[in-house]
C-alpha cells in the first residue's frame, strides 16, 4: 500500500464529496482508488484497468496520457466523451509515494452542458458588427490555410498592427515559438477534432515586440462535407486592457463629424437630395447585412456580453442570461444591481460610475453575482465605456468562474489539513526522540556508569596485586567509557538535553563549541540578540534543527572557513540566518535531484520552517557562498 491508511481515509472522505469522479492508477493501469462519484458512473473498477473502462479496449492506449504524466511527472488536462454522449474535463497529475513508483491522480468534471453550448455555436452566423469591433476582447477569424481573414479593431489596437499588416498573413506569424509548438501539437488538433477549443493560453507578439498573454476560445465553421473551412476566435488580453475608451470616443467624434458634414451638404445641395437618400438607403441596407452577419458571434459567445445604461440591462446575449438563470425577456430592463451579490454591489457600481465619469477604474476584476434562484456565483467582469444610442453606457464581458473558485477552495482546505498533519507528525517525531533519549539515559547509560563504578571499586580492592594475563579491568573500563560517550552522543543527536534544561541560547552556544571542536578550521561568529523569553517553546527545536542542518551542510559541502550565525528579533519577527563564505551552489539544480542528500536536507529545512508557519529562503550562487534564512512572526 503506497499511502498511510488513516491519512488516506480522511482524504478519501473529502474526495467522495467533490462534484467529480476521482480515481488513482498505477504504472500498470490498475485503478487503486475510486470515489463514490466514479462508482456511480462506471461501476466497480475491480479486475478492470482504466483502458477497459474508458475505451472498452483490452490493451493500453497507443498514446497513454497517464503514462506521460508518470514519465514527465507533469499535469495535463483534456476532454473525454463516453459512449452515451456525456463529456468530461479530465485533469491528471503526478502523485509521488514512498515506494518510488509514482501514481496518477485523475479527476473528471461533467462539462456536457458546456460542450452542448459550444456545439450550438457551430450553427450560428455573426451579427452586430459594432459590438464585434467595440467589445473589449480580441476577435479574429482564420481560413483553412491558417491565414487571417478578419480581425477586430481591438485586436489591431492591442497589438499595434494595421489591418493591411494582418489580413492574409499566417496567424502563427503573430505567435511566440512556444505558442506555435503548442498550437501545432495540441490546440489545432483539438479544434479540428471537436470543432471548438476553449481558454487556450497563447502568447501574441505586438508590432513593437512586446508579448501579450491571452486566453483564446474558438469555434470551427464546417462545410456540408464536415470539413473545417474557417474558424472564429475570441481572445481575452490578461496582461493589459488599455486605450479602448479613447478609441471608442474618437470613433464617436468622427461619426458625429461625418454626420455634421453630411447634414450641411444636404442643406447646401437640395438638388442632390434624392441621390443622397438613395445612397443612405444603400448604406443602411449594408449595415443591416453586417449586423446580421456579426450578431451570431455575440449571441453565441462563450462569455456573457451585455450593455448597461442608466443602471438597467439594455442588451444581453444568451450566455449572459444562462449565467444568471433568467430568460432574455426577464433580464432586459432589469436593475443591474439585482444580478450582483449585496456586499459586492458598492464595488461594482463604484467602478461603473468611475468608468462613465472618465476616471480610472479596473478594466477586469472578480466579483460575486446572484442567479434567479438566489445562488451565489463568481464571475470575472471586463468592462469599458461606450456610446449606445447616443448616450454613455457600459459594455461588459462576463466569465463564470464559480467552478474554479470551488475547486480552489477545496484544494486549499485539503492542503491545510495535510500541512497540519505533517506538523503533528514532526512534533510526534521530536517527542519520540526525546522519549528515546530519556530511555537511553535512564537505562543503558545508567547501567554502564554503574558497571564502570563497580569495576573501579574492584580495581581498588585488588590493590597492587599483579593482574592475571589476558584482558585487564582497565581495558574493560576503557570500553565501558567509550560506550558511555557514544550513548551520550546518540542521546544528544536525538534530543539535546540542554534545550529542555537551559534553553535555546545555551544550546546554540554548546553546539557551536562542539562544531568547532570537530571542524577546527572553520571560524564561527555568533550574533544572538534575542532573550530566552523571546523564542516560543514550540520554535526552539525547529530553530536548533535548521541551524544544525545548515552548519553541517556548510562544513561538508562548501569548503568554507567562516560561518556567521545570527538569531535576532526585529519588527515582531524572529529571524535566523546562517551565512558562509564557501563555494555556493545552484539552488534550483540541487533541488531538481531530490535523491541527493544535500537536496533532501534543504527540503527538510524548508518543510520544518513552513510547517511552523514561518518563511524560508536560500540565497546561493556558485562561488559566492550560501545564506540560509528562516523567520517567524511571534506575539
Amino acid at each position: 500500500m503506497f499511502y498511510d491508511t488513516i491519512s488516506f481515509d480522511r482524504l478519501s472522505s473529502i474526495l467522495d464529496i467533490l462534484p467529480a469522479f476521482i480515481y488513482i492508477t498505477n504504472s500498470s493501469h490498475e485503478i487503486e482508488f475510486s470515489n463514490q462519484h466514479f462508482l456511480r458512473l462506471f461501476g466497480s473498477p475491480s479486475g478492470r484497468r482504466c483502458h477497459e473502462i474508458f475505451h472498452n479496449s483490452p490493451v493500453p492506449c497507443d498514446r497513454c496520457r497517464a503514462y506521460h504524466v508518470i514519465q514527465e511527472k507533469a499535469s495535463i488536462a483534456y476532454e473525454w466523451s463516453n459512449r452515451t454522449g456525456q463529456s468530461f474535463m479530465i485533469y491528471q497529475g503526478y502523485l509521488p509515494d514512498n515506494t518510488g513508483d509514482g501514481r496518477v491522480l485523475s479527476a473528471g468534471i461533467d462539462i456536457s452542458e458546456h460542450v452542448a453550448a459550444r456545439e450550438a455555436l457551430k450553427k450560428s452566423e455573426v451579427r452586430y458588427r459594432t459590438l464585434y469591433e467595440q467589445t473589449p476582447v480580441m476577435l479574429h477569424s482564420i481560413d483553412q490555410q491558417g491565414k487571417i481573414v478578419s480581425v477586430s479593431d481591438y485586436w489591431l489596437s492591442t497589438l499595434g498592427y494595421t489591418k493591411d499588416e494582418v489580413v492574409g498573413k499566417p496567424f502563427i506569424d503573430f505567435l511566440t515559438k512556444e505558442s506555435r509548438q503548442y498550437r501545432k501539437a495540441v490546440a489545432l488538433p483539438d479544434l479540428l477534432r471537436t470543432g471548438v477549443c476553449r481558454d487556450v493560453h497563447y502568447q501574441l507578439i505586438s508590432k513593437n515586440g512586446r508579448m501579450l498573454d491571452v486566453l483564446m476560445s474558438a469555434i470551427a465553421e464546417m462545410d456540408k462535407d464536415g470539413e473545417v473551412y474557417r474558424s472564429m476566435a475570441v481572445s481575452i488580453d490578461v496582461t493589459e486592457r488599455l486605450k479602448v475608451e479613447k478609441a471608442l470616443q474618437k470613433a464617436h467624434e468622427n461619426l458625429e463629424h461625418q454626420v455634421e458634414k453630411r447634414t450641411a451638404a444636404l442643406i447646401r445641395s437640395a438638388e442632390k437630395l434624392k441621390q443622397e437618400i438613395e445612397e443612405r438607403k444603400l448604406t443602411e441596407k449594408a449595415l443591416r447585412r453586417s449586423e446580421k452577419q456579426y450578431s451570431t458571434l455575440v449571441e453565441n459567445s462563450l462569455t456573457g456580453i451585455y450593455i448597461k445604461q442608466g443602471g438597467k440591462i439594455v442588451l444581453a446575449n444568451e450566455r449572459f442570461c444562462q449565467i444568471h438563470g433568467y430568460t432574455h425577456d426577464e433580464i432586459i430592463g432589469m436593475d443591474s444591481r439585482r444580478l450582483v451579490y449585496p456586499t459586492d454591489r458598492e464595488k461594482v457600481e463604484s467602478y461603473s460610475q468611475k468608468r462613465l465619469d472618465g476616471d480610472q477604474a479596473p478594466t477586469s476584476y472578480e466579483a460575486r453575482g446572484v442567479t434567479k434562484d438566489r445562488k451565489v456565483i463568481w464571475v470575472v467582469r471586463n468592462n469599458t465605456r461606450i456610446l449606445y444610442q447616443g448616450k454613455p453606457a457600459i459594455l461588459g464581458n462576463l466569465i463564470d468562474i464559480t467552478l474554479r473558485k470551488r475547486i480552489e477552495a477545496n484544494l486549499q482546505k485539503s492542503e491545510n489539513e495535510l500541512r497540519m498533519l505533517s506538523s503533528r507528525l514532526l512534533t510526534a517525531q521530536e517527542n519520540e526522540r526525546k522519549r528515546i533519549a530519556l530511555e537511553l539515559h535512564d537505562t543503558i547509560a545508567q547501567s554502564l556508569v554503574t558497571i564502570k563504578f563497580t569495576l573501579a571499586q574492584k580495581l581498588k580492592q585488588m590493590g597492587n596485586t599483579s593482574p592475571p594475563p589476558g584482558i585487564t579491568i582497565e581495558s574493560v573500563m576503557d570500553m565501558v567509557q567509550a560506550n558511555i560517550v557514544e550513548i551520550r552522543r546518540i542521546m544528544t543527536d536525538l534530543r539535546p538535553s540542554l534545550l529542555d534544561d537551559l534553553g535555546i541560547i545555551a544550546t546554540i552556544s554548546w553546539h557551536c563549541r562542539e562544531f568547532q571542536t570537530i571542524y577546527d578550521h572553520i571560524e564561527v561568529v555568533k550574533n544572538i540578540t534575542v532573550t530566552e523569553e523571546d523564542v516560543p517553546d514550540s520554535l526552539k527545536i525547529v530553530i536548533f534543527r535548521i541551524l544544525q542542518e545548515a552548519m553541517n551542510n556548510s562544513a561538508r559541502h562548501s569548503d568554507a572557513d567562516n560561518i556567521v550565525l545570527s538569531l535576532i528579533k526585529r519588527n515582531g519577527m524572529i529571524e535566523l540566518t546562517i551565512q558562509d563564505n564557501g563555494n555556493g551552489f545552484d539552488y534550483k539544480e540541487t533541488l531538481s535531484n531530490i535523491t541527493d542528500k544535500r537536496g533532501l536536507g534543504l527540503i527538510g529545512m524548508r518543510e520544518r520552517t513552513e510547517l511552523s508557519f514561518g518563511m524560508f529562503t536560500i540565497i546561493s550562487e556558485v562561488g559566492s557562498g550560501t545564506q540560509v534564512c528562516a523567520s517567524w512572526r511571534v506575539g
